[in-house]
C-alpha cells in the first residue's frame, strides 16, 4: 500500500495506494489542494480511481466534486449524504476495491448523519467522529450525540487495538493515534457513559466554524450552478424522491437566495413581494426554495424545523418516507429525549391498527358471527386462565369492536361453540 497524507494542516487528506496496479483513492479531499493532489499522483504514477468524504463537511470545501469533473474518478459518500452528485452511495459494512486493496465502510454517523469511517486493515479513516483525544462536534443540523457515542463505542473501540488512527481533523499537532490508546485515553469517552458523553458534549461551547453557510452551501449542493437545475430537473416524485428529501437539497441555496434578496432591496426592491423598480428582482426566498424542490412553500418551513429540532432517527425516517412531513413535525414538538419514545409508540400503533383492519377484513371474509354474550363469556373464561392475554384499547368508533389475536383465536372459538352447544 502506498500511503500519504497530503494536506500538513489542520484539515487532512489521505491518499490510499494499491502498489501493484497503481490506482489511488483520496479520502477528505480539500478544494484549496487540487494542484497538490494532482502533482503527488503524477509523482508516484497513480490513477485517481475514487474519492471519498466521510461525511458532509462544514469547516471547508470539498475537492471531490472537482476530482470527479477533472478525472471522472466517482464520488462515494454515504447514502444519507444529501449531495447529488454522488456516484455510489454505501451502507455500513460495503466495500470499496482500490486495485488489489479492500476498504470496509463504518457508518460512524453523530457528527452528521452521514458520517462514515473507512476501514483497510492496519488502519481506519474516522473522518470527524473520533479525533486523536477528542472526538467531532455534533451540534449541526442532523447531529446526534447519542449515534456517535454508539458509533465509537461498538464499531471503531470493537476493531484491534493495534489499528492505526487517522482522522480527517487535527488541532494539537498529531498524525495518528491507535484505537487501544483512544481507548484508553481519550478525554471525551474513556470511561465515561453514553449519558455522560452527551452530557459533556451539549456544554463545550464551541463557535461555529467560519464560513460553515459557504462551505455547507457548496458542498451539499455539489457545484452551485449545477445544484440548481439538478433540483430543478429531478422535481417529479419517484423512489427515494420524497418531498422532504428534495427540500432538503433545495434548502441548500437559502443563503444565496437570501443574498439575492438583500441585493434586490439595495436596488429598491422588497425583500419579500413585489420590486418597486424594474431593475429590482422579485425574491421570496420560501416560495423559492419550494420551486426548486416542486413541492408545497408550507412544507418548506417544516422540513426546516424538523431538521433543526428532529432526533436523528425522526429524521432519517423521513428520509425513507416511513413517516410524513407533517407528522414529524409534531413530534418536533418534543424533547429530542422524548421524540424516539413517541415516535415509537406511533409506529406501534400504526402496526396494531394496519393488524387490526386485516382482521375485521378476514372476519367478513369467513362470515364469523359468534353470539356477543358466548364471546365474552370466552374472553372472561380466558382472561382468567392467561391473566394479561386480553388487552383493551379506547378508540374512535362509534361501534365496539372485538379482534381476537391468532394465538388466541382457537381457544376463544372453541369455548364459544362450548357456550351454545
Amino acid at each position: 500500500m502506498i500511503f500519504r497524507e497530503l494536506n500538513r494542516v489542520k484539515c487532512k487528506t489521505y491518499l490510499v495506494a494499491c502498489e501493484e496496479t497503481r490506482k489511488a483513492l483520496l479520502i477528505d479531499p480539500v478544494r484549496d489542494f487540487l494542484d497538490r493532489y494532482f502533482g503527488v499522483l503524477a509523482y508516484f504514477g497513480l490513477t485517481l480511481d475514487g474519492v471519498v468524504d466521510t461525511h458532509t463537511h462544514a469547516d471547508h470545501r470539498t475537492a471531490s466534486f472537482a476530482l470527479h469533473d477533472l478525472t471522472g474518478a466517482p464520488v462515494i459518500m454515504h447514502r444519507r449524504a444529501p449531495a447529488p452528485h454522488v456516484a455510489r452511495h454505501v451502507e455500513h459494512g460495503e466495500r470499496i476495491e482500490v486495485g488489489r486493496l479492500a476498504l470496509e465502510i463504518l457508518y460512524t454517523p453523530g457528527h452528521t448523519p452521514d458520517g462514515i469511517s473507512v476501514y483497510a486493515g492496519d488502519r481506519v479513516f474516522t473522518g470527524d467522529t473520533l479525533l486523536i483525544k477528542g472526538t467531532g462536534r455534533s451540534d449541526f443540523a442532523g447531529g446526534y450525540l447519542g449515534a456517535q457515542y454508539d458509533g465509537i463505542t461498538e464499531k471503531l473501540f470493537r476493531l484491534p487495538d493495534e489499528t492505526l488512527v487517522f482522522p480527517a481533523h487535527d488541532y494539537r499537532g498529531n498524525t495518528s493515534s491507535t484505537i487501544g490508546e483512544e481507548k484508553r485515553s481519550n478525554p471525551r469517552v474513556a470511561g465515561r457513559s453514553r449519558e455522560a458523553y452527551v452530557d459533556l458534549m451539549n456544554n463545550l461551547g464551541l463557535p461555529l466554524p467560519e464560513k460553515i453557510q459557504e462551505a455547507l452551501q457548496a458542498n451539499q449542493s455539489a457545484i452551485e450552478d449545477e445544484s440548481l437545475q439538478f433540483m430543478i430537473t429531478h422535481h417529479q416524485t419517484r423512489r427515494g424522491w420524497n418531498d422532504f428529501v428534495r427540500i432538503s437539497l433545495a434548502l441548500s441555496r437559502k443563503s444565496s437566495l437570501q443574498q439575492a434578496g438583500l441585493n434586490n432591496m439595495r436596488l429598491g426592491g422588497k425583500y419579500k413581494g413585489l420590486a418597486n423598480l424594474p431593475e429590482a428582482k422579485h425574491i421570496d426566498v420560501r416560495q423559492e426554495i419550494a420551486y426548486l424542490a416542486g413541492a408545497c412553500p408550507r412544507n418548506v418551513s417544516k422540513v426546516k424545523t424538523i431538521l433543526e429540532k428532529g432526533h436523528l432517527r425522526l429524521i432519517e425516517a423521513c428520509q425513507d418516507g416511513v413517516v410524513t412531513v407533517h407528522r414529524a413535525l409534531q413530534f418536533c414538538r418534543l424533547p429530542q429525549a422524548q421524540q424516539v419514545e413517541a415516535f415509537s409508540r406511533y409506529l406501534n400503533k400504526r402496526s396494531s391498527d394496519k393488524t387490526a383492519r386485516h382482521s375485521i377484513a378476514k372476519l367478513r371474509l369467513e362470515r364469523i358471527r359468534p353470539t356477543t354474550g358466548d364471546l365474552l363469556h370466552a374472553l372472561q373464561q380466558l382472561e382468567s386462565r392467561e391473566p394479561g392475554s386480553i388487552e383493551i384499547r379506547a378508540s374512535t368508533r362509534k361501534k365496539t369492536i372485538i379482534l381476537l389475536g391468532e394465538d388466541n383465536w382457537n381457544d376463544v372459538s372453541a369455548l364459544a361453540e362450548m357456550g351454545t352447544a
